[in-house]
């Protein structure tokens, strides 16, 4: 399998739910700062022109929780991604979509009118209404958690991945989770021998 990515990007899920599998994937590097992801070879395989892209046989996927729960489904061993039709898939699927147009979209709002957007678009007063924003869905998030160990419980899912990168994306930003809770599972997921490898990994390649 080929991973094209950056390590400072969403390709980190990806790269996290690899060492999680102890899976080898070959990794092309593309950086946005050259216009990598402009190149027409790159564009043939993403037409947004976005990392990450994984490459598996002759099958081309785009999107971070579709590659990683292709990737749960693939190697079922591991038990990141619960099996199709059971109670803890759909509760599985409703925490990565609950990450991605939840979690992820105040912090990717601030990211866009920081260093995304052409400079005309930016306007810095959304910071403040994405901070708030982003506050409100921790208290979900932490109610979801309730006093598991995990988002679903005591056993470990590429769900949770979605979820701390956030949360890392959040921290790296200095915004503070203002939350034991959400403190102590942030402290888990970053103390886990995948996060610790991706986090080595994605300094490497950026």
């Amino acid at each position: 399998m080929k991973l094209y990515g950056f390590g400072n990007s969403r390709s980190f899920r990806i790269i996290w739910m690899f060492k999680e599998l102890g899976v080898d994937f070959d990794y092309v590097q593309l950086d946005p700062r050259k216009g990598d992801l402009e190149q027409e070879s790159f564009l043939s395989l993403n037409p947004a022109g976005k990392v990450p892209v994984m490459v598996d046989e002759n099958l081309v996927l785009t999107e971070s929780a579709a590659i990683i729960t292709y990737l749960g489904d693939k190697y079922p061993q591991a038990g990141l991604v619960p099996k199709c039709g059971s109670n803890n898939r759909a509760r599985y699927n409703q925490w990565c979509f609950f990450a991605l147009t939840e979690l992820e979209q105040p912090l990717w709002s601030i990211a866009k009118h920081q260093f995304a957007l052409p400079e005309k678009y930016r306007i810095a007063a959304i910071y403040k209404t994405a901070i708030y924003e982003f506050r409100q869905v921790l208290n979900i998030l932490a109610q979801g958690l309730n006093n598991s160990t995990w988002i679903l419980g005591e056993q470990f899912t590429a769900a949770d991945i979605l979820i701390g990168h956030s949360l890392h994306w959040a921290q790296e930003n200095n915004i503070k989770l203002k939350n034991n809770k959400l403190e102590q599972y942030y402290d888990r997921l970053s103390q886990r021998e995948g996060f610790i490898q991706a986090i080595k990994f994605s300094h490497q390649n950026t």
